[in-house]
């Protein structure tokens, strides 16, 4: 794990590659108060399905909790339903929709 300001990255290596990596940031949300957003989950799709995303997990919570973060918060795509499996598997729950507009 390293940080930019307010921003983290963290990883899991095995035997000294990098196999899953995420990226963060704290933010302070009416609702829940402060809060780890998790963004951009990579594990490597040679190894996926084999627990490697579980630990990563693990180790941001873990680290949230450490930060006094009382939420972690994460955006996936509809159409990514492994990840919806995944994060329902790890104790996430699906609160709302996200919204976003593209400018021009």
């Amino acid at each position: 794990m390293f940080g930019f300001s307010n921003n983290y990255c963290f990883g899991l290596r095995e035997n000294g590659s990098l196999i899953a990596l995420s990226s963060g940031w704290i933010t302070v949300r009416f609702y829940s108060g402060k809060q780890l957003e998790v963004d951009n989950v990579v594990v490597d799709q040679k190894i996926q399905s084999n627990g490697y995303g579980k630990v990563l997990f693990q180790h941001i919570e873990k680290w949230a909790k450490e930060n006094q973060c009382k939420f972690v918060e994460l955006n996936t795509y509809l159409e990514n339903r492994r990840s919806h499996k995944f994060y329902h598997q790890n104790g996430f729950s699906i609160l709302g929709f996200h919204f976003c507009k593209f400018l021009k």
